[in-house]
């Protein structure tokens, strides 16, 4: 099991990645601001070697539009990797921003 963890020095926020099988991810904690460069930095390499990804997000307990952005940056380079990318278990909060940004697609 590969744990890519992020943590914004200073401001409490914490994300963690874990690939808990090939192809398949749940992602914990604050996905914002504060942890989503970082957290983008560690996942250079999350969409080679593998033809899917499932991303598990029942484990963010907070997320703003800088975590959805992240999402939709993996989408766009799992697109380009050729790898099919699916997003399971979003949370209310997350769901709403997405509504709201007029991106929500991404969670069907």
């Amino acid at each position: 099991m590969k744990s890519h963890a992020a943590t914004a020095n200073g401001r409490g926020s914490e994300f963690e990645l874990q690939e808990i099988e090939p192809g398949r991810f749940v992602l914990q904690g604050e996905l914002g601001f504060a942890s989503v460069a970082d957290a983008l930095k560690k996942s250079a390499r999350l969409f080679s070697g593998s033809s899917r990804a499932v991303f598990d997000l029942s484990g963010i307990v907070r997320v703003d539009s800088a975590g959805l952005a992240l999402l939709l940056e993996w989408q766009r380079r799992a697109r380009e990797a050729g790898v099919g990318l699916e997003y399971i278990h979003a949370p209310a909060q997350l769901l709403a921003i997405a509504r709201v940004a007029g991106v929500d697609r991404i969670f069907s």
